[in-house]
């Protein structure tokens, strides 16, 4: 759960990793941000990678899908 490691490995696909409280979120609707702690399991680090994916394609394919979710 190296944070640079992370960051390695998911660059391609404009996944950003930061430590601390777990998080997560978007920067300008195409950048992933993922904020994990030294303590999260690699599971739900995991889980929230495929959470995140799945938003962002869908993002992608509705212009209104923010506007939609809020």
């Amino acid at each position: 759960k190296d944070v640079d490691y992370l960051n390695s490995s998911f660059e391609k696909l404009k996944i950003s990793f930061r430590e601390g409280p777990l998080l997560w979120g978007y920067n300008t609707g195409t950048e992933i941000i993922i904020v994990i702690s030294k303590n999260d399991k690699l599971e739900e680090i995991e889980a929230m990678i495929g959470h995140e994916i799945i938003h962002r394609e869908q993002l992608k394919k509705s212009d209104k899908y923010m506007e939609q979710t809020i």
